[in-house]
């Protein structure tokens, strides 16, 4: 039997995209038989696509680690100057005691700050993220075959 890592590139990267499409191993080994006359088991097939799929999300996950840590910084310097400007009015507004006003002015603080977190995705768990990422990846190799 032959084995998937002699096969040409082009050729794993057909059995990738057919496990992506929902094929299953057996009928991914079957197609390699039928079309290119390629014996393997299925089991050999998917020892392969295990392979693949720890290595896509080990990519993916240097990835948005790098990316994270690149839009973190920024996303926090904007919150920290938010928190800072809206710091003042409060504190103003309890000197005052416009207790009404401080409140609202903490909960649009607390609107704004959640927000701008679900947008950068830091509150986002690790699988989602890497999903994510994995997502933008294949949507840019797609344009760029």
């Amino acid at each position: 039997m032959a084995r998937l890592r002699k096969l040409n590139d082009a050729l794993r990267d057909e059995v990738a995209n057919k496990s992506a499409e929902g094929i299953s191993s057996t009928a991914i080994a079957a197609w390699l038989l039928d079309v290119h006359d390629i014996k393997i088991s299925r089991t050999q097939v998917s020892n392969y696509l295990r392979e693949v799929k720890a290595e896509r999300k080990e990519i993916a996950q240097r990835l948005y680690a790098a990316s994270a840590a690149e839009n973190a910084n920024e996303d926090l310097h904007i919150i920290g100057e938010i928190i800072n400007k809206f710091h003042g009015k409060v504190v103003k507004s309890l000197k005052a005691d416009e207790l009404l006003v401080a409140n609202k002015l903490a909960d649009t603080l607390l609107k704004y700050i959640s927000k701008r977190i679900d947008l950068s995705g830091l509150n986002m768990d690790d699988d989602a993220k890497v999903k994510q990422v994995n997502d933008i990846r294949d949507e840019w190799l797609k344009r760029l075959k």
